[in-house]
Formats: structure tokens, sequence, C-alpha cells
């Protein structure tokens, strides 16, 4: 996200932005289901706070983080 938000405090415009980070580098990766909000996606979202900063993610339709919150850990996180 610090790219992201580099990128953004240069006044870019996000529309401009978001597809290198999204939808291109699911097509370069074949990922069928990544990088697009569609039906049929895997619904992976990441919700930034004002300050452009990871505030919340969704994978595969779970919340993994809200409000800055580890709801979901891996398998090496305690």
């Amino acid at each position: 996200s610090g790219c992201l938000a580099e990128l953004l405090n240069r006044d870019l415009a996000l529309a401009e932005i978001l597809p290198a980070m999204t939808s291109n580098q699911a097509s370069l990766l074949r990922l069928k289901g990544k990088g697009k909000l569609a039906v049929g996606a895997d619904a992976d979202l990441l919700v930034l706070n004002d300050d452009h900063n990871v505030k919340d993610v969704m994978v595969r339709g779970l919340w993994h983080i809200r409000d800055n919150k580890a709801l979901i850990k891996g398998n090496f996180e305690t």
C-alpha cells in the first residue's frame, strides 16, 4: 500500500493507478478469479483509510482484517 499511497499523493487518479496493481497483475500471473470485482470472482477487497493505508482486507469473501485488527491469522501467526 506504500506504493499506492505514494502515487495517490502525487495526484494521480486512482482509476489510472489501480489496474497496475490489480487486473494487470492478475492477468500477467494468469489468475482468472483475481484482479476484478465481478460475479464469479474471488471477492478479494482492500479498503484504505484517508491516508491511503490498508484498513480492511477481504479474501475470498471473508474479512481477514477489519479496522486494522487481524480476524483470521495464518498458520505461523500467533
